[in-house]
């Protein structure tokens, strides 16, 4: 018996549909925003199972949009903008798992020379920045029962793209603040701030103390939550 909602949940199958989505938009984005200073997207801005090279070895991030900006003289400068790492969807242990996820992404993010990486599993779709408050966005949304709807959704993260590769920002994306079930994650959030913050001050070279980590989830998380009127 064919088990078709087993076959919805996989991985390959996640990827598989958000990439033609992204790429279906980026082909309609292309025929309605001029080149200039706002980038011009196209099917090609889209990569499924990016190569990755770094000391010698080979990793492959499970989607990279690019930014493709006109210059002066035909000149086009090309530079990712968002790590979309596809991962099974998880019930319990969130922080354990989505933990793992991010950090997956975080480390091709730093590989690539971008800035931005997020986590999506078919349900939950966290977004992530190397500098703080580093948790920009964080919603839930799912593909396949709604082209419309999917079609809106995807066009919100090709427009966050385009503004995280501008600059970083100081607050939560005004369409990925939302989630329909935060609460299952209310403890999970000041975890995953905490180690996005341990791993941006590892890089810079600086060993945070444990009352600094605590401090920035604590501090961060807070105002997540407090967007959804819940408390720690």
């Amino acid at each position: 018996m064919l088990d078709i909602s087993a076959t919805k949940a996989k991985e390959i199958y996640i990827q598989a549909e958000l990439y033609r989505l992204l790429r279906n938009k980026a082909i309609h984005l292309q025929r309605i925003i001029p080149r200039g200073p706002v980038p011009a997207w196209s099917a090609k801005d889209v990569l499924i199972e990016a190569t990755i090279r770094d000391d010698g070895k080979t990793k492959e991030a499970d989607i990279v949009l690019l930014t493709s900006l006109q210059l002066e003289f035909d000149r086009v400068k090309i530079k990712p903008a968002l790590v979309i790492e596809i991962k099974t969807r998880k019930f319990s242990r969130l922080s354990v798992s989505y933990g793992a996820y991010l950090r997956q992404a975080y480390n091709y993010t730093v590989m690539i020379g971008c800035s931005n990486y997020a986590v999506y599993d078919g349900k939950n779709f966290i977004l992530m920045q190397l500098a703080e408050p580093y948790m920009i966005g964080f919603t839930d949304f799912s593909t396949g029962r709604d082209e419309k709807e999917d079609i809106k959704n995807i066009g919100k993260i090709w427009h966050a793209a385009r503004i995280l590769s501008e600059n970083f920002q100081t607050e939560a994306l005004p369409d990925f603040k939302y989630h329909s079930d935060i609460d299952l994650w209310r403890k999970t959030i000041p975890v995953l701030i905490r180690q996005a913050f341990q791993r941006n001050a590892r890089r810079s070279g600086r060993e945070p103390t444990l009352e600094e980590v605590e401090k920035t989830g604590e501090r961060l998380g807070k105002k997540w939550l407090e967007m959804h009127d819940l408390k720690l």
